[in-house]
């Protein structure tokens, strides 16, 4: 029988700044960072959006400090003009776990197939925001059965104020 997996499972890279740990409640998340990522992958918008189309002119995002319970986020063009203006909720749109806010990401489910995408927002040490992307995939593609494990990470630059 043929079948096919991927595991695709990269480790926190060392190079980088130790990540924050608070295991008592989700880390304040406040501040200006870059919409580019470190290694120029995703943009910071993909996680917090669902159109990449009509955020081309993003250029950094805000994150005004809330209550606890609430993350509010902005999109703001280079001449800070906000683009979009958005409060999630804990709860609703994210919960804290490990210290961490987490959500779920894009799903996929078709004939044969489902998928689903966990979300991780943590700071570095330096103040950097560090989105850990965890995802796995099952079923059968043309009676092939399928497995896929990945875990990706992104950095994003906090922009000097």
């Amino acid at each position: 029988m043929t079948s096919c997996v991927e595991v695709d499972k990269q480790d926190y890279p060392d190079y980088w700044p130790a990540l924050v740990v608070n295991n008592e409640r989700c880390q304040p998340v406040s501040g200006t960072f870059q919409n580019r990522s470190i290694d120029s992958s995703n943009p910071l918008v993909t996680w917090f959006a669902s159109s990449k189309d009509s955020l081309a002119t993003v250029d950094r995002l805000e994150f005004p400090l809330e209550d606890p319970g609430a993350f509010r986020f902005r999109f703001l063009s280079s001449d800070n003009q906000v683009l979009l203006d958005r409060t999630w909720h804990e709860g609703k749109e994210y919960r804290c776990a490990r210290g961490a806010m987490e959500w779920h990401g894009e799903s996929l489910k078709f004939i044969g197939v489902v998928s689903n995408d966990l979300v991780r927002l943590q700071r570095n040490a330096r103040g950097d925001i560090v989105i850990r992307e965890a995802g796995t995939a099952g079923g059968v593609v043309l009676v092939v059965p399928m497995y896929v494990s990945v875990r990706h990470w992104h950095a994003y630059r906090r922009v000097a104020e």
